[in-house]
């Protein structure tokens, strides 16, 4: 007897094939993400639960040290920015940032940054190919379980 294929069922953030194609969970996110942060949790001992940082909808997620330089960055990054992990990895995420990424935006997400507090911002970035977008940023500082900076996870999504 054949069993009936599983259908997952999850919100569509994003028409394009790539998305179609990642492995989701029954909670809406990418389990190949989930897994690399699972990594970096248990490498770094970060003091957080990854289902909770993945509970709001994201295109990209980007992984930076606490000096901002990026570690890691998901498919869906390269997918949006066309720069492949090869490319992005140590550089800093202004790499996106062009002649019509406000000076004022820029100073909000250092001033927040320095806070060590979650926060969104939405920002002008620019593709590998000079094409302007905007991009809805979800950033949260990750801390060990002494309570020390590690890291800074960014979720992303594209705004039409």
């Amino acid at each position: 007897m054949k069993s009936k294929p599983t259908v997952l069922k999850f919100p569509i953030h994003c028409a394009d094939v790539y998305f179609l194609q990642r492995r989701v969970s029954s909670s809406g996110y990418s389990v190949t993400d989930w897994e690399a942060l699972r990594r970096f949790k248990e490498t770094f001992n970060w003091d957080v639960s990854i289902s909770s940082l993945l509970a709001r909808p994201y295109e990209a997620l980007v992984v930076t040290d606490r000096h901002q330089t990026i570690r890691w960055v998901n498919e869906g990054f390269s997918a949006m920015t066309g720069y492949s992990p090869s490319e992005i990895l140590h550089q800093k995420p202004d790499i996106l940032q062009g002649k019509e990424t406000s000076l004022e935006t820029k100073g909000r997400i250092r001033t927040k940054l320095a806070k060590n507090e979650p926060f969104d911002e939405t920002i002008v970035n620019y593709r590998r190919n000079g094409e302007k977008y905007i991009c809805q940023i979800t950033i949260y500082p990750i801390h060990n379980r002494q309570g020390d900076l590690q890291h800074f996870l960014a979720l992303e999504t594209e705004l039409v």
